[in-house]
């Protein structure tokens, strides 16, 4: 049960963790790069253009915690 606390934990963590990243990315593409924030129409292109990227930062953030987690319980 230990183990499962353990991915648990980081498993919650790495959500948090790409949540904030995707927030960030878009607060960066309106603030620097001056794209247009959403209104009532669309979410906006700073979020449309951050929304294809969030399979590549949950692939990122995830697969070094994962690794690590498998590695330990194999050895």
């Amino acid at each position: 049960m230990q183990r499962f606390g353990l991915s648990m934990l980081l498993f919650w963590g790495c959500c948090l963790l790409v949540a904030l990243v995707g927030v960030l990315h878009t607060v960066f593409n309106i603030c620097v790069l001056k794209m247009t924030p959403m209104d009532a129409h669309s979410m906006g292109e700073g979020y449309e253009r951050t929304k294809p990227w969030i399979t590549l930062i949950y692939l990122a953030i995830f697969l070094g915690p994962s690794v690590g987690f498998f590695l330990r319980a194999a050895f």
